[in-house]
C-alpha cells in the first residue's frame, strides 16, 4: 500500500514536453515515447496484414482487429448481442441503451445532448451560429 501511495499520490514530478505547451507525463519513459512517436515520427510496430506502421503497440493491436474481425467489446445489456472492435464504439452504443448524451449544447435555450462531439458541432453550426462569438461569421451572413 505504501508503495502505491508513493508512486501514485506523493510523486508529483511531471515531465513536460518542450514542444507541446501544457503537456506533461508522469514518467520520463512516457515523455520519451511521446517525443519519439509524435515529434520524430518513429513507427516501430508494423501490421503483418497490410504494412501500416504505428508508434505504439496498443494502436497496432487495435488496428489488427480490422483484419481478424475480432470484436472483444461485448454489450452487456440483456437481449443485445452487439460486439465491437473498439471500446469507444461500445461506450457510444451503451449510451443508446441508457439515453446518455454526454456532449451538451451550450446554448441556454436549447440544452440538447449528442452522443458524438461532431454531432454537437454540426448542431451548433446549423442552429446556433452565435454560440462561439469569437468565430467570425461566414461572408454571406455578415451585416452590410
Amino acid at each position: 500500500m505504501t508503495v502505491h501511495i508513493k508512486k501514485r499520490h506523493l510523486y508529483k514530478i511531471r515531465y513536460p514536453c518542450d514542444i507541446c505547451p501544457g503537456k506533461s507525463w508522469r514518467t520520463l519513459f512516457q515523455l520519451q515515447r511521446h517525443v519519439k512517436v509524435f515529434h520524430h515520427n518513429i513507427r516501430e510496430f508494423k501490421c503483418e496484414w497490410c504494412g501500416k506502421e504505428f508508434g505504439e503497440k496498443n494502436k497496432l493491436v487495435c488496428h489488427v482487429r480490422i483484419h481478424t474481425g475480432e470484436q472483444p467489446f461485448k454489450c452487456s445489456f440483456e437481449g443485445c448481442s452487439r460486439a465491437f472492435t473498439h471500446q469507444t464504439d461500445l461506450r457510444r452504443h451503451v449510451w443508446g441503451h441508457t439515453g446518455e448524451r454526454p456532449y451538451k449544447c451550450q446554448n441556454q435555450s436549447c440544452l440538447k445532448g449528442f452522443m458524438k462531439k461532431s454531432e454537437l458541432s454540426a448542431h451548433e453550426n446549423r442552429c446556433h451560429l452565435n454560440v462561439r462569438p469569437n468565430v467570425p461569421l461566414p461572408f454571406q451572413y455578415q451585416m452590410m
